[in-house]
């Protein structure tokens, strides 16, 4: 069995942790899951951040190249 320690908190903040914690898991389950969901989100959110820099970056290449393709557009006259 691993070795069991304890952590000093305010009652006020191990009442609420008892609350969300419930009757059916163990302080350890608690935490191990607060953790594996604050990695799943911290995650969440980098990959939405990587999506939106990466949807401006490409928006911006875009009204770019469209600009450049205009300026540089020259038409010929055609005759009739």
């Amino acid at each position: 069995m691993e070795e069991i320690t304890t952590i000093s908190i305010s009652k006020s903040t191990k009442k609420l942790l008892e609350q969300k914690k419930g009757k059916n898991k163990t302080w350890d389950m608690f935490f191990k899951e607060l953790i594996e969901e604050k990695e799943r989100l911290e995650s969440i959110i980098a990959a939405m951040e990587l999506e939106n820099k990466f949807t401006k970056e490409i928006e911006e290449a875009v009204k770019g190249s469209s600009k450049e393709f205009r300026r540089t557009l020259k038409f010929k006259e055609i005759e009739l």
